[in-house]
């Protein structure tokens, strides 16, 4: 970045960062569906890792489900 060799009217300051502000929505935007299509490629993936893994169960409303959080396992079987 140059420095000036004038000195610099307030216009002349503020004028770069109102083009900037008037670019930040679609910059936003872009950005913003960067991140989107990063997360449907990073679902595809898991999906195509775990897919033996990955189980589809209908279960009804009150059907009784027995779950396994090893998670809490683990934490139970530590020692003191």
């Amino acid at each position: 970045m140059l420095l000036p060799d004038t000195i610099l009217l307030t216009t002349d300051l503020i004028t770069p960062h109102a083009i900037a502000l008037q670019k930040r929505r679609k910059h936003l935007d872009q950005l913003h569906s960067k991140v989107y299509e990063a997360r449907i490629q990073a679902a595809i993936c898991l999906e195509h890792d775990y897919a033996n893994t990955i189980h589809d169960f209908n279960f009804k409303l009150s059907d009784l489900v027995l779950i396994c959080n090893t998670h809490i396992e683990k934490l139970l079987n530590q020692k003191m």
